[in-house]
Formats: C-alpha cells, sequence, structure tokens
C-alpha cells in the first residue's frame, strides 16, 4: 500500500470532514499530510512539512499536524508553539498509539478521523472558539512522495 491508494479522493473528503467538524470545536487548525517514504526520524520531518505547509502563520500559533509515511510506518504529531506549550509531543503519545494500532489493522481513514476528533477537543481545551474565528488554513489532506 501507498499513500495515494489510501488517501483516495473519497478518504480525503471523510478527513476534510473531520477536521471541519474538529476545527469547529476550536479556534486551532489541524492539517494531515501522508507520504510513502520517510527517510529519518518522522517527528524532524514533520516540522518540515508543518513550515513548508505553512502552518506556522496561524495568528495564535495553534496548529496541529499529523504527519504519516505509510510505507516506513512512521507517524508523528507535532503542534506550533501556541499548542505546543501546553500539550508537548508526549502529550500526544496516546493519540499516536491509537493511530499506529488502527493502522495495523488497515483502518487508516477511521483511526485518523478518531485522532482528528480527538485532536479537536485538545484544542477546544486550552483554544476554545472565538467569536470572529475564520478558518486559516485549508483542510485538504496534502500527499508527498
Amino acid at each position: 500500500m501507498n499513500a495515494k491508494q489510501i488517501f483516495t479522493p473519497d478518504a480525503c473528503k471523510k478527513i476534510e470532514v473531520a477536521i471541519h467538524h474538529a476545527e469547529n470545536l476550536s479556534s486551532g487548525e489541524i492539517r494531515v499530510h501522508a507520504e510513502d517514504l520517510c527517510k529519518g526520524d518522522p517527528y524532524e520531518r514533520a516540522i518540515e512539512v508543518f513550515n513548508g505547509l505553512g502552518m506556522q502563520h496561524t495568528e495564535l500559533r495553534n496548529a496541529v499536524l499529523i504527519y504519516v509515511a505509510i510505507q516506513d510506518k512512521k507517524l508523528a504529531i507535532i503542534g506550533d508553539q501556541g499548542i505546543d506549550k501546553r500539550i508537548q509531543a508526549e502529550g500526544w503519545h496516546q493519540l499516536k498509539t491509537d493511530l499506529i494500532e488502527g493502522f495495523k489493522q488497515q483502518k487508516y481513514i477511521p483511526s485518523l478521523e478518531v485522532a482528528i476528533e480527538n485532536i479537536g477537543k485538545v484544542l477546544h481545551t486550552y483554544f476554545p472558539c472565538l467569536p470572529n474565528d475564520k478558518d486559516e488554513l485549508v483542510n485538504t489532506v496534502s500527499i508527498g512522495t
């Protein structure tokens, strides 16, 4: 399996809907990026992707990225400075564990939907909805090579 086989247009639409619902709980932003290979550390690669997607430009610095390397079976969840002050990388440990378990069962999309919902709940705790909140980042899944 590779990223394009898993992240079909229908699958991406399901993830985008999950992101939309999760973001309605808070002023935070969520993105998912999938690719096939990650030659190094997935956390370091996630930082590169995060910056490449411009996720560091949200007003409250409260964006979260789920990074997945399908063929290398690597993943990382990272937050920007605003959320990272409250939830360190270790704070995403249970979400990562749940995602890994779901991925082992080849339940990629349902597992991501649950993870996105849970990230939305975390964001709601620290970054509740604001009256003038706007969607600062697109909700589309980005797929790399």
